[in-house]
């Protein structure tokens, strides 16, 4: 592919330098012009990718999805375009190093190891419930910024060509030393699972300083091909003996050949690495709402109680909650649900207008059928209130946050103070 650096792309790129290449295409660092000065990566898709007449359809579907992902450890999408023949994704620019160049100084140790790779099964578990499967999970795609905070990026963008099948080269998608033993029989059968077996390669190269199948062969692509297929990994403990037997097990677990057997999910996968930190840590296992209580006061109202490893606690009302009821509708803007938000908004508006009517008749017929589909119109506009902001606790359970329990506080810094006290 030919070196872009110094080319004007799109009318508001200026790129600054070529920073990798890779199966997908090539990166680079630019600077976007509109607004000024904010430095971004630039990726430009191989052509070889896209000459699919269907592809340009399919990209920007797939792309739309990826551009609603939203969460602390997924490098952002900023927009997507095309120019002439080729296909742009403009992303965050992550000023840091790859997890790959952590692990080539060696063996990482688990208090170094398990926060970033908690990060990075949160973002999966994250893009699973909008259900898009990674499929390519390694090192190289694991960028950790200076202040050690990690972000997954490429999430998604090889279900394009995965559609197809192969590659380019014929080869089928994916790096061999991080496959799933379905993504290499059965590449068009994959689910959520084989990124939990991917993940999972991970977290032993990281413990260990090298994934658990090698070779030297002169095709070792295809050598270690069959290892995921048909050979038991190590146990990470023969290459790194002070790792645990119980971390061991975690790490094994999720590298399981049938994937009935391995963590059935991400977010399962990080409750055992969390349970097992809590083990080792000698904290108690977290508690239930029930278990976090607190004299009553006046004024008091339920709040649940989360927590991040990275971003720390935050509180939630229970009850009904008006910036909830409009944190709804701003949400199904912000998703697009355009007809949905209408609805509302003509939901909204009817009820204004049968309260005037119910004001202005107040007897016989008409007065009863305005006061009737008020009272309905009112059902149907306060229902998600009452379930105060339940929305943000989808949110913040899709960021990583994980509940801690609940109590009655006067106020969300009250309720943090409390569950910490607890």
């Amino acid at each position: 592919m030919r070196d872009l650096s110094g080319c004007l792309i799109a009318g508001r790129y200026r790129v600054v330098r070529l920073i990798g290449e890779g199966a997908m295409g090539s990166v680079y660092q630019a600077q976007r012009l509109q607004p000024p000065g904010r430095a971004c990566a630039l990726k430009m898709l191989k052509r070889e990718l896209t000459y699919d007449p269907k592809f340009g359809r399919r990209f920007t579907d797939e792309a739309r999805s990826l551009a609603r992902l939203s969460h602390p450890n997924i490098v952002r999408m900023i927009e997507f375009f095309r120019e002439g023949e080729d296909y742009f994704i403009a992303l965050d620019y992550i000023d840091g190093m790859s997890l790959a160049d952590m692990i080539d100084r060696g063996a990482m140790p688990e208090r170094t190891a398990l926060p970033i790779f908690k990060a990075i099964l949160s973002a999966l578990d994250h893009g699973h419930q909008a259900g898009i499967i990674h499929r390519d999970v390694k090192p190289a795609n694991v960028l950790v910024d200076r202040s050690g905070r990690p972000f997954l990026c490429d999430f998604g963008i090889a279900k394009q060509v995965a559609e197809r099948g192969v590659t380019v080269a014929g080869m089928t998608l994916g790096t061999p030393a991080y496959m799933s033993p379905e993504q290499i029989q059965t590449p068009q059968a994959l689910d959520h699972r084989s990124d939990v077996y991917s993940a999972g390669v991970v977290l032993f190269e990281m413990l260990t300083g090298r994934p658990p199948f090698t070779s030297d062969a002169t095709d070792a692509g295809m050598a270690i091909r069959r290892h995921q297929v048909r050979s038991e990994p190590p146990d990470p403990r023969s290459l790194e003996p002070d790792i645990s037997a119980d971390l061991a097990r975690i790490v094994l677990k999720a590298l399981r050949k049938d994937r009935s057997q391995r963590y059935q999910g991400c977010a399962a996968f990080l409750a055992a690495v969390e349970g097992y930190e809590q083990s080792v840590s000698g904290e108690a296992p977290r508690r239930d709402s029930a278990s976090l209580t607190a004299p009553g006061a006046a004024g008091a109202r339920e709040y649940r109680v989360y927590q991040h490893g990275t971003l720390g606690p935050a509180a939630v009302k229970r009850g009904f909650c008006w910036p909830a009821l409009w944190g709804s509708v701003a949400w199904m803007v912000y998703q697009r649900l355009y007809l949905q938000a209408m609805l509302w908004g003509a939901s909204y508006v009817g009820l204004l207008v049968a309260v005037r009517l119910a004001a202005g008749l107040m007897v016989g017929a008409e007065g009863w059928l305005a006061l009737a589909a008020m009272t309905v119109l009112l059902v149907l506009w306060l229902v998600p209130g009452f379930r105060g902001n339940g929305w943000r606790e989808v949110d913040l359970a899709q960021r990583g946050f994980v509940l801690k329990g609940s109590v009655p506080a006067r106020g969300a810094g009250e309720a943090i103070a409390l569950a910490r006290g607890r």
